[in-house]
């Protein structure tokens, strides 16, 4: 969800860049004012994001922030993260839309709309669930560190950056496993079916050595460019990385799924079953669709568009004689 709302908010920064462009010398001091305070929002919102979320930074080409891995699921990130969309949120709305043209408000608009789903998402305990079998931290972070993903492994920096990223993502896993304990505390768990898919995927990544590890192949795809200091002092960290953190780490994880969270875990599949399951429902229809049309009015449409499709099917197979 963080990705796609860091996209949408990228492509309304520069709507509203390009907004600027649009302000003539002719055009009043208040609206010219107004326009760069808009930009002014926007830019400062999505710098801070790129800060807060280096993951996504890293994504996108922006290599300032490569070797941080901060604990989204955290109380404390998550306090932040909500004062954060609250400032923002304010900022936006003491602009005058008036004083803005067309693609002004339109960005403006969207911003707040945005920032208000941000904030109201936070009264929904999905840091409780912070993992599944398709979206998961564990499963990234082994793409980011076989080499074949988005994360560099070019220089030497590249490789330390890579080994200074290591810690935060141990801590997110423990940080992990705290929120699922809360979660079963709190009947806020997972389906088992889930959890099921979920184990193996994880115990994959207790090995034996460090050189079976997915981990351990920057270092054997090291450039040849690299000193020999480098080469060996960045072997030897990897090994030691893998060895003490990483495969601790995961091997912790796969335990907690096994042992504590499986059993825990709900025979139910639906959000419905969930403590305020309907509204948590409900409100995610609302961030996916950007409608205000209830599950129930999304279903109907649903139900009404296959209805509609089959019977073009069916007049098409009896124009033909099928």
């Amino acid at each position: 969800m963080r990705d796609s709302v860091l996209a949408t908010t990228l492509i309304a920064t520069l709507g509203a860049i390009a907004v600027a462009s649009h302000v003539s010398a002719g055009e009043s001091d208040e609206r010219a004012v107004a326009t760069t305070r808009l930009n002014e929002v926007m830019e400062g919102y999505f710098e801070e994001q790129l800060a807060m979320y280096p993951l996504f930074a890293t994504f996108i080409g922006d290599h300032r922030y490569d070797d941080r891995y901060p604990v989204t699921i955290s109380p404390a990130f998550r306090e932040a993260e909500e004062a954060v969309h609250r400032r923002y949120l304010e900022a936006m709305m003491a602009l005058d839309p008036a004083l803005l043209d067309e693609e002004g408000q339109v960005s403006r608009a969207l911003f707040i709309w945005d920032r208000s789903m941000d904030i109201e998402g936070f009264s929904f305990p999905s840091h409780l669930m912070p993992m599944n079998q398709f979206y998961s931290a564990a499963n990234n972070f082994v793409q980011l560190g076989s080499g074949t993903s988005y994360q560099p492994y070019a220089t030497v920096r590249d490789y330390d950056n890579w080994l200074a990223r290591i810690d935060g993502f141990v801590d997110w896993v423990d940080q992990a496993i705290v929120n699922m304990q809360e979660g079963m505390d709190e009947g806020v768990t997972l389906p088992q079916i889930l959890v099921e898919k979920m184990i193996p995927q994880v115990a994959a990544q207790v090995v034996h050595t460090p050189e079976a590890s997915v981990f351990f192949r920057p270092v054997e795809n090291m450039p040849g460019d690299f000193g020999d200091a480098d080469r060996d002092r960045l072997m030897a960290a990897y090994a030691a990385a893998i060895s003490g953190k990483l495969v601790p780490a995961y091997e912790r994880l796969a335990w907690f799924l096994r042992s504590e969270y499986l059993p825990a875990a709900r025979e139910t599949v639906g959000y419905g079953a969930l403590p305020g399951g309907a509204a948590w429902y409900a409100y995610l229809v609302r961030l996916n669709t950007s409608t205000d049309l209830s599950p129930a009015e999304i279903n109907a449409i649903g139900l009404a568009e296959v209805a509609r499709i089959h019977g073009e099917i069916r007049a098409v197979m009896e124009s033909v004689g099928f």
